[in-house]
């Protein structure tokens, strides 16, 4: 059985791309966390030279992959099955042994919502690599596992993103800072303080994740110098605020650059993609909570590329993540599906598990 969860960037949405085209404007910078939210599969290799993946709802995708025409076509097409073709493609071109009997993937189950910059792409990217890991026992390593399903995503799809996506490989509540240099991309693990409770929240809305990449990037490539410092230095100064806040354990502090990081995003952005940067449903909720319930955050902000996707708050503590949960249930009429990512020092939390 192989396990890939989603992804939270908790500040530093954009700069992976951002930092891969500007060297002038210094490295991307953000941080993230695996969700336990995720998808999980099981794997074996085939009887011949296909690829076959089963989804959860029992639909499939087959192709022969003794050649790449299959798969160019189908991820090229930007259709539910690109993202797990053009991985596919990545790996067979990597590891040309794998297509003699290619491979059998049965999604058992998905619980990660797609569309809502939790990463699902990536998520899919990086279980279809781990599956081939898995299978033919490549002793493929996580900086492998990311670098295939950033490439079977960013080369062989229509979308364009950046390298942070694919840090879900790291794991469910794994806190991962990732600075993006040019090509170089370094991952390294955050020392956490004391626990901090994130809430997400599916807005249960729509966002073009592929319209706002096309709209910034554009901006961005054109000298737009208000979007550059905000996701070049100012960026890199909110994400050190953020580490720092997150290595001692301080909630307060990290909502606070949560707050801040959202305001420069939106005075250097929303206007370049305003039908999805708008983003009705973020700003109501967003103001709701912060009229209805503000004892129970510190900070809140978008999600992913932002947009009409997800929201997550830093909750003041465990007992008023629940309340904001109910809170959002309610203010929703249950439409919302909302979840906690806890931040957490993970030798300690095992240490503690193990005592108890």
């Amino acid at each position: 059985r192989v396990f890939v969860p989603g992804r939270v960037c908790l500040l530093g949405e954009h700069s992976d791309w951002a930092g891969a085209r500007a060297a002038r404007d210094g490295p991307g910078a953000c941080v993230v966390v695996g969700t336990r939210e995720g998808v999980s599969a099981r794997c074996d290799v085939g009887e011949g030279p296909r690829f076959r993946v089963v989804g959860a709802d029992g639909d499939a995708f087959e192709c022969d992959v003794s050649v790449d025409d299959a798969l160019e076509r189908e991820a090229s097409s930007g259709g539910y099955w690109s993202y797990v073709a053009g991985t596919a493609l990545e790996v067979l071109r990597r590891f040309p042994r794998c297509r003699e009997r290619g491979l059998v993937v049965e999604t058992l189950e998905t619980t990660l919502p797609t569309r809502k910059g939790l990463s699902s792409s990536a998520c899919v990217c990086v279980l279809v690599a781990r599956c081939f890991g898995v299978a033919y026992e490549l002793d493929l390593e996580l900086k492998d596992e990311m670098e295939l399903a950033y490439r079977g995503e960013a080369v062989h799809t229509p979308s364009k993103c950046g390298a942070m996506d694919q840090a879900c490989a790291y794991g469910s509540e794994r806190v991962v800072a990732l600075t993006f240099d040019g090509e170089d991309v370094d991952v390294r693990a955050c020392e956490v303080g004391g626990e901090i409770h994130i809430v997400v929240c599916d807005l249960a809305a729509s966002k073009s994740t592929v319209r706002i990449l096309a709209d910034l990037q554009g901006a961005f490539d054109r000298g737009d110098e208000a979007l550059r410092s905000a996701l070049g230095a100012r960026n890199r100064a909110l994400v050190a605020e953020g580490l720092d806040a997150i290595k001692r354990g301080d909630a307060r502090a990290l909502g606070a650059v949560y707050t801040r990081a959202q305001t420069t995003f939106d005075e250097a952005a929303i206007h370049i993609c305003p039908s999805e940067l708008t983003a009705p449903r973020l700003r109501e909720t967003l103001a709701a909570v912060a009229h209805d319930v503000p004892e129970t955050v510190f900070g809140a902000k978008g999600v992913g590329s932002q947009g009409d996707g997800a929201a997550q708050f830093v909750a003041v503590s465990e007992a008023a993540a629940k309340t904001l949960r109910q809170y959002l249930h309610d203010f929703s009429g249950g439409r919302f599906k909302v979840f906690d990512v806890v931040l957490r020092d993970e030798e300690r939390h095992a240490r503690t598990s193990t005592h108890k």
